[in-house]
């Protein structure tokens, strides 16, 4: 096979690797779902007023790099004899892989035999009006696939109901949106055989310090009762009930306000 090598100081540069038998047809659906999040558009409007609460269709990420490699099975023998290549293609730079719109259509070569073409890096850019976002794959010739993917596809998935599969067995390139919906519902999920582990995949930064201050506040407002046995505060207390029942009530409602939002 091809000799291919990749960066791997920085660890895997992709988040998803995997699999999949795709023998059963030539023509299959990616998909990648959205969900309608509430923010907040500082923007004018064209009256010159904030715009201000909106519902949004909010992807994960609003584009994802993906590589489709060929392969002579579906274990695990067959995906690492492709990682490499896998790993190679996919590590390029997005703007050097080709931008793929929704409801576009990506043909699968394969990499051997009569006609063998190697794998592109795509750029598949989700449409950021639409709920669901499709995928037209075509495997002609093609049984087995290893699918490496720069963030996990169920990152992806809606979940729940309406919530459909990033890789269906179905095609859907001659249909309109809610029919393309209906027969996604109703087609049989592609599931992934051998999927990488991917255990030096560079780990997303964690919001560490917001994580430990907002503990630190939340014990310190707990113990805040521990005031009112200095001396200094009884004393005050003792002689202003009224004020210090008022503003023990306030601080009690603006916890359980800020625990409810």
């Amino acid at each position: 096979g091809d000799k291919c090598t990749f960066d791997a100081t920085a660890g895997e540069p992709f988040e998803f690797g995997a699999t999949f038998d795709v023998s059963a047809s030539n023509k299959q659906t990616w998909v990648a779902q959205a969900v309608i999040l509430k923010q907040y558009n500082e923007a004018l409007n064209d009256d010159g007023e904030v715009i201000g609460w909106q519902e949004n269709v909010v992807y994960a990420d609003p584009e994802m790099k993906i590589v489709f490699y060929p392969t002579t099975g579906t274990a695990e023998e067959p995906f690492e004899a492709v990682h490499d290549c896998g790993a190679g293609v996919i590590e390029k730079d997005r703007e050097t892989c080709q931008d793929v719109a929704e409801g576009s259509t990506i043909t699968i070569p394969p990499t051997t035999g009569a006609g063998a073409t190697q794998p592109l890096c795509y750029n598949i850019k989700f449409a950021t009006t639409k709920l669901t976002s499709v995928f037209h794959l075509v495997t002609t010739n093609v049984d087995s696939v290893a699918i490496f993917a720069e963030h996990d596809p169920t990152e992806f998935e809606r979940g729940g109901i309406g919530g459909i599969h990033y890789l269906m067995d179905v095609d859907t390139s001659a249909m309109g949106d809610d029919a393309a919906l209906v027969a996604l519902g109703a087609a049989t999920p592609i599931e992934p055989v051998f999927q990488d582990g991917v255990d030096n995949a560079p780990e997303k930064e964690k919001p560490w310090g917001l994580a430990i201050g907002s503990s630190f506040l939340v014990n310190a407002c707990t113990l805040i009762g521990v005031i009112f046995l200095a001396p200094a505060i009884k004393k005050f207390a003792d002689k202003n009930p009224t004020t210090i029942f008022a503003l023990a009530n306030a601080f009690a409602a603006g916890a359980l306000l800020a625990a409810a939002f």
